[in-house]
């Protein structure tokens, strides 16, 4: 069975040059959208994409998000 993160790997360029251009989440999450297995229908699919938007948003060097979750009104609003 395939697995998300290898479609994740062959899609990372793209996903980390939209984060250097400095995105909001939902930016970030409709690129991820384009990954297998971070997207719905499936609800845990879903919720992995969410999750993993938060993530690359606010833990990670890759944008200039203040983070943590409580410190950002686009993270709270998700939750």
């Amino acid at each position: 069975k395939h697995h998300p993160m290898w479609d994740l790997w062959r899609k990372r360029q793209s996903i980390v040059s939209l984060l250097l251009e400095g995105p909001g989440l939902d930016e970030v999450r409709g690129a991820l959208m384009q990954v297998r297995g971070f997207a719905g229908p499936d609800p845990d699919e879903d919720r992995e994409g969410w999750g993993l938007a938060l993530d690359l948003m606010t833990s990670t060097p890759l944008t200039d998000n203040g983070g943590p979750v409580e410190w950002c009104g686009e993270d709270v609003a998700w939750l």
